[in-house]
């Protein structure tokens, strides 16, 4: 009996998508949390809290929304870094 043996290219492509879906899915499962982390620092840090948390609230309805109706969290990000992180 033989055995043939080999490097199985289109095996290791699929392991790299599997870790690489398997990332995505974290992050979106987890990204009210992260995003409650950032506001709740800069809550803690800033005087003008109004403004943080009406941000706070706005981003966080608009990731239920997508995941309610299954939209692209990606455009969020944008609009996140957009409007919190560049001021």
């Amino acid at each position: 009996m033989f055995f043939l043996t080999g490097t199985d290219e289109h095996g290791q492509k699929i392991y790299r998508a599997a870790l690489e879906a398997k990332k995505d899915t974290f992050i979106k499962n987890n990204l009210t949390f992260f995003i409650e982390l950032y506001f709740s620092k800069k809550i803690n840090i800033f005087n003008s809290k109004d403004k943080v948390y009406l941000f706070y609230k706005y981003f966080l309805s608009k990731i239920s929304d997508c995941n309610k109706y299954n939209l692209d969290i990606e455009n969020i990000l944008i609009e996140f870094n957009g409007k919190i992180l560049n001021g």
